[in-house]
C-alpha cells in the first residue's frame, strides 16, 4: 500500500530570515559554490555557508546534504539543509525533481516540519525561477510517497 504523505506550498513575500519554517533549503553547486539566493538571507547565514563549504563538509555533488544549525536564529529558520545540486552548468528539470525528492525525504527523516526552500529564486542553467518551483514542487509529490505494506 502506497500513502502519500500531504505537502503544502506557501510563499512568503517578506525577509527570508523572517520565514517561518523550522530549515531553509538552499542549493550548493559543485566545487562549494553556493546558489546566488542565498545573499539575499543575510551576510551572516552566507559567511557560515562558505566557512563551511571552505572547510569541505559539503562539495556540492548532487545528492550530498548538511544540515547546518543556526545557533543565533531568534526567529525563522534555526538550520540550513545545504543540498548539493551537481555541476552549475549540468542542471535539467529532472535534476530540480529529484531534488525536491531529495528536499522532502531529509526534511521527513530529520523532523523538519517546515521547510523553506531558496532553490527556486535562482534561475538554474536557463531554467526560470517560475519552472524551478514547478519541477522541485513536482519531485517533492513524487518524494513525498511511502509504502505502508
Amino acid at each position: 500500500m502506497m500513502r502519500n504523505e500531504q505537502a503544502i506550498v506557501e510563499l512568503f513575500s517578506d525577509s527570508v530570515v523572517k520565514w517561518p519554517c523550522d530549515a531553509l533549503a538552499v542549493g550548493v553547486y559543485e566545487h562549494g559554490k553556493p546558489q546566488d539566493a542565498l545573499e539575499k538571507a543575510g551576510s551572516a547565514w552566507l559567511a557560515e555557508v562558505q566557512r563551511v563549504l571552505a572547510l569541505g563538509w559539503l562539495r556540492g555533488k548532487e545528492g550530498e546534504f548538511l544540515i547546518l544549525p543556526l545557533a543565533h536564529a531568534a526567529s525563522g529558520p534555526s538550520r540550513l539543509l545545504l543540498m548539493g545540486l551537481g555541476k552549475e552548468d549540468a542542471i535539467t528539470p529532472l535534476t530540480l525533481e529529484h531534488t525536491g525528492a531529495r528536499l522532502i525525504k531529509t526534511a521527513q527523516t530529520h523532523g523538519i516540519t517546515r521547510l523553506g526552500c531558496l532553490i527556486a529564486m535562482d534561475r538554474h542553467h536557463g531554467i526560470s525561477p517560475s519552472r524551478c518551483v514547478q519541477h522541485l514542487a513536482q519531485g517533492a509529490w513524487s518524494g513525498s510517497y511511502r509504502f505502508d505494506q
